[in-house]
């Protein structure tokens, strides 16, 4: 008998409530930046925001709380799933 299991090593990566820019380490709890297929929770509060400035592929899923502000200011594609 044969057993395959995948293992999943995504994380769950939530912004701190000032947010900042995606790719700076102070954006988020922890000072872990998201990889490519962690789990990420946008968490922001007030008007401060997540900011995009680069491209980037998140093949995790992304939820942003009520409330809570995830943009780009340089027109940067964020592309979400595979």
């Amino acid at each position: 008998m044969l057993f395959v299991f995948g293992l999943s090593n995504a994380a769950t990566i939530t912004s701190t409530a000032t947010g900042g820019l995606w790719s700076a380490t102070t954006s988020w709890v922890g000072g872990v930046v998201p990889a490519a297929g962690d789990n990420v929770i946008i968490a922001t509060t007030g008007t401060s925001s997540v900011d995009v400035q680069a491209n980037i592929t998140q093949t995790g899923s992304v939820t942003v709380i009520n409330g809570a502000i995830f943009a780009s200011t340089t027109g940067a594609t964020v592309v979400i799933g595979s």
